[in-house]
């Protein structure tokens, strides 16, 4: 699994714990997109309950253009894909990358249920990266929490033998939002190059589920405030 490594923030070390359970047999066929859906899918309006059986047959796609190779909990599967039809978040496509690194959507969902539980947004598109940040303050206003390493200006960079970084600083942030009219609770962490974000990495946990503070940890967010 490739996830990017974050020297600043500790505490967003992921507690890996891979499933070897068989994913649902490959589905070859598609359904008529035009057939099943009622509206544009968009990741904004997930009401994290839907059975991705239905959200893949909605979007006329199958099990074969997506993969379970991402980490996740016990007793769930995850489903990876850079698909266009499903990197939309608040009406904007973020289909894309930046050299080898797509732009990619990981949805966890129960191996018994089917219900997805949790999806992961990472955007290694430097053209992108930031937009998740404006949807969430325009719809959620200020968030609940905020780390970023780019606040302390008089500080050094320093590498892996304790010398200085020269040129542009190497930043993250860290902020969390929490909507409290669906439970939903969004934790994002942005890497930043001088003033430029160049990835962006959105995880959406429902806070009302009974799985929730397992995902909390899962994703090493349970200790953000300390």
């Amino acid at each position: 699994m490739k996830i990017a490594a974050v020297n600043f923030v500790l505490f967003l070390a992921t507690i890996s714990c891979t499933s070897k359970a068989k994913k649902p047999a490959a589905d070859t066929t598609t359904v008529s997109a035009a057939a099943v859906k009622t509206e544009k899918f968009d990741l904004a309006n997930l009401k994290m309950n839907e059975n991705i059986d239905d959200l893949l047959k909605a979007n006329a796609l199958s099990w074969k253009e997506g993969s379970d190779k991402e980490s996740t909990a016990m007793g769930f599967e995850s489903f990876a894909t850079s698909k266009p039809e499903l990197l939309v978040y608040d009406k904007q496509s973020l289909a894309g990358g930046a050299g080898k690194e797509k732009n990619l959507l990981v949805l966890h969902y129960g191996q018994e249920t089917h219900q997805i539980e949790m999806y992961e947004i990472r955007i290694y598109d430097a053209a992108q990266a930031g937009l998740l940040a404006g949807s969430l303050q325009k719809k959620l206003g200020k968030p609940i929490f905020i780390k970023d390493s780019g606040l302390n200006k008089s500080s050094i960079e320093l590498d892996e033998n304790g010398d200085e970084v020269k040129g542009e600083r190497n930043d993250t942030k860290f902020q969390v939002w929490d909507d409290t009219r669906t439970g939903l609770s969004y934790f994002l962490l942005e890497k930043k190059t001088g003033n430029t974000v160049v990835f962006e990495e959105l995880t959406v946990i429902n806070r009302k589920s009974e799985n929730a503070a397992m995902w909390i940890k899962f994703r090493g967010f349970d200790g953000y405030k300390k």
